[in-house]
């Protein structure tokens, strides 16, 4: 006898003293998943320490062109980014595809009560169903009907059903419409299909509107991207981003932000409905050391950290980037002989210091409030070893 999708919530307290008594929610046949979301993440991290130290390089290469008017910034060529970026976003995703497949068998070897036959085995896949016939068509297979955990209005059947893409009207845009895309394109053609483009470009004139990120016309190389006044003085940013095209559709995303989209989607929705048919659950914390061994999933679960690889790298890349920031601001306000000195001291705070340093200072500029943004700043220089600002006057 089958559960309705209602008696999924019936088991609530059985749940809750669980994780109280493990901080884990995995029943002993699903443990493997947290190890595979560890495995996932180290993958991502990998891929983001690539980009990272990549992007820090400036590919962009621009080159300044003088008009009898005018000074361009021109762009006159991109470093090829390395070839290990579309493999490790390959890989990420096809072990998050591989870790639903496995957390299927696993839930349909726990309830058949028996061994599986080798055909039984093999029929065990994660449908992607654009329609709820194909769905069902799936569920109708011989070598899935002789399991009887596949029929209609049945437990396993219902959780299927609430991760496919037909159940959004965009199912192009769906997770795992995504997911299959990506990984069946990685399994027959190639990893991913990723370069590196113009991204955002920040002009500061009224008379240029900024570029967004968003944008989806590609730059070619001899293309102007800003333009100013010879003589002028104007602040020009100019930003890379690394994309990745979807093979269904064609459409070229930010390919952090696409890896971490689907990953996220994963843990946070895929596996805890795929397993306990309920998304009310502790999230599986992804970033855990499998380099070594624990006794139990308990153990790992409780060693495991909550901030997945791709939000790590984006809050590294953010305070790499407020370090500037200050180091600018105390240049400003002091003179380029203090960058050296104020670039060491912020190397040596960590990113979440940076922030905390940083932001403050952001709230009160954003009130203009003048007098709380020369005090807190005053509270840098003072870290340098400098007289604070009001001391000079």
């Amino acid at each position: 006898m089958t559960n309705s999708p209602e008696d999924d919530s019936s088991n609530t307290l059985r749940f809750m003293a669980r994780a109280a008594a493990s901080g884990s929610w995995l029943p002993d046949h699903q443990a493997h998943v947290l190890y595979t979301v560890a495995y996932v993440d180290s993958t991502i991290g990998e891929l983001g320490s690539v980009l990272h130290d990549y992007l820090a390089k400036d590919p962009l290469k621009l080159i300044p062109r003088f008009t009898p008017t005018h000074e361009d910034v021109v762009l006159a060529g991109i470093d090829p980014l390395p070839q290990s970026v579309p493999r490790l976003f390959a890989d990420a995703l096809n072990q998050s595809r591989n870790m639903l497949e496995h957390a299927l068998f696993a839930e349909v070897a726990h309830r058949a009560g028996r061994s599986l036959t080798e055909k039984e085995s093999k029929a065990l896949e994660i449908p992607a169903a654009k329609s709820p016939d194909a769905f069902q068509q799936w569920c109708k297979h011989p070598n899935r009907r002789s399991l009887a955990l596949f029929g209609y209005g049945a437990e396993l059947t219902n959780r299927l059903d609430r991760i496919q893409p037909y159940q959004r009207t965009d199912n192009a845009n769906h997770p795992l419409r995504l997911l299959v895309e990506f990984t069946n394109h990685a399994k027959h053609r190639e990893p991913a299909v990723a370069f590196t483009r113009v991204g955002r470009v920040d002009v500061g004139t009224p008379s240029q509107a900024p570029r967004s990120a968003e944008h989806q016309e590609v730059v070619k190389i001899g293309e102007v991207l800003a333009s100013a006044p010879r003589g002028s003085r104007v602040e020009v940013s100019i930003w890379p981003q690394v994309m990745v095209q979807r093979p269904h559709t064609g459409e070229w995303r930010t390919l952090m932000h696409e890896v971490r989209h689907i990953e996220d989607w994963v843990r946070r929705m895929a596996l805890p409905i795929l397993i306990e048919g309920r998304t009310d659950l502790p999230v599986v914390p992804p970033h855990l050391n499998i380099r070594q061994g624990y006794a139990d999933v308990a153990e790992a679960w409780a060693a495991a950290g909550t901030v997945a690889a791709a939000d790590r790298n984006i809050y590294r890349m953010t305070a790499e980037g407020l370090r500037r920031s200050i180091a600018d601001m105390l240049v400003d306000e002091t003179g380029e002989g203090v960058r050296a000195t104020a670039e060491e001291w912020l190397r040596g705070q960590s990113d979440e210091e940076v922030t905390a340093l940083s932001e403050p200072v952001g709230r009160a500029a954003a009130r203009r409030d003048l007098e709380t943004v020369g005090r807190l700043t005053d509270e840098w220089r003072v870290a340098l070893g400098l007289r604070p600002r009001r001391d000079d006057s």
